[in-house]
């Protein structure tokens, strides 16, 4: 990029000094070329793409992200499932450098706006919580009321073999209602006349609501990608490591013996460097996703990143092969759990278990 310039740039080209007089926002109206706001959906400009399926959220840091979860292609180890503003700027015009895509900010962002230098000194001085303040007041927020596991509570979670001490050691609770704070549409209370659980064990307070029998949306979260559960409880090594989507099929597979892990969704993988521990950690990777598009194309896809990132590593992408039951938790509630241990042998997972079996029921 040339860099040569009329113009006197009054602060050090930094990312913190161009958030403090510009917003994300913005940023990302260089790109879009509009101001997106959070749940927007949109087309992706980085992929031919005609039916708008990508969104704009923010994250627990208060950062805005562009998530375009069918999108696997990287720039420069840049992921464009979840970008935030000054990478997007970087993929869309091939900026090979940070200075570069700083300075096409700054030049078609804050100096077009013809501010005062002096001006801009000020904003610089003013302490640099006042653009982080801003952006929290984006920051979605969920606070749950609790209640007592009723007998209803524990047939639910019985048919998939998990108890109630399980449900207590992984921080889940049953509740009544939730506060959903910073939400697009405001701040909203909402009461669960039928069954409901949040999942806790996550940092920094995050949380995810299920609702089993709401059909049109089971889950609330203000979760991403890098909230994967049931991390705290893998062991420093171990001959696999299952990688499943939902906490059912992480318990359900638990008590069967296995380490396992699950991500937020099969489009949701985390940052590269928490798969590379995994690989150093873990002799074997087994990818166990739904059985169905979705679940075979993101299996693909991460069995294909494993595979880049550590080509010697062994990775197994399986599914549950009965295209009447999409994930062990379903089968496991229809057919009980000796004919999900046969299946697991003919799958040739039944191995890595540690052969206790645990289970609740």
């Amino acid at each position: 990029m040339d860099y040569s310039q009329d113009f006197t740039i009054p602060f050090d080209l930094t990312l913190e000094n161009i958030l403090t007089v510009t917003t994300q926002e913005e940023i990302f109206s260089l790109v879009f070329g509009y101001l997106p706001s959070e749940y927007t959906y949109t087309t992706s400009p980085f992929r031919e793409d005609k039916t708008p399926g990508c969104w704009f959220e923010y994250n627990h840091l208060g950062q805005l992200r562009f998530k375009d979860y069918a999108n696997s292609q990287t720039f420069q180890h840049i992921s464009l499932r979840s970008i935030d503003c000054i990478d997007a700027v970087r993929v869309y015009y091939r900026f090979r450098t940070l200075k570069e895509t700083l300075f096409f900010i700054y030049k078609n962002l804050i100096h077009n706006k013809n501010l005062e230098i002096s001006s801009l000194k000020d904003n610089l001085n003013i302490n640099h919580c006042s653009h982080q303040n801003v952006i929290n007041k984006k920051k979605f927020q969920i606070f749950c009321e609790t209640r007592f596991f009723t007998e209803k509570d524990k047939i639910f979670w019985t048919q998939f073999g998990i108890s109630s001490d399980n449900l207590r050691e992984d921080k889940v609770f049953a509740i009544s209602n939730a506060d959903l704070l910073n939400t697009r549409s405001g701040n909203i209370k909402v009461f669960y006349k039928d069954i409901a659980y949040v999942y806790t064990d996550f940092e920094n307070g995050k949380k995810k609501i299920y609702e089993p029998n709401n059909k049109d949306k089971k889950f609330i979260t203000n979760c991403d990608e890098n909230d994967v559960g049931g991390i705290r409880f893998l062991p420093g090594t171990g001959t696999h490591l299952i990688i499943t989507k939902s906490y059912k099929d992480y318990r359900l597979l638990k008590n069967l013996g296995f380490i396992v892990c699950w991500f937020q969704n099969e489009g949701m993988f985390p940052r590269i460097e928490v798969l590379q521990d995994f690989c150093s950690r873990f002799e074997d990777i087994i990818v166990f996703f739904d059985n169905d598009k979705a679940g075979e194309k993101a299996g693909i896809e991460l069995t294909r990143l494993i595979e880049t990132i550590a080509p010697n590593k062994v990775v197994i992408n399986t599914m549950i092969p009965h295209p009447q039951f999409k994930d062990p938790s379903d089968y496991r509630k229809s057919r009980g759990k000796d004919s999900l241990l046969k299946l697991l042998h003919l799958l040739n997972l039944l191995k890595y278990a540690n052969n206790t079996y645990k289970s609740s029921s």
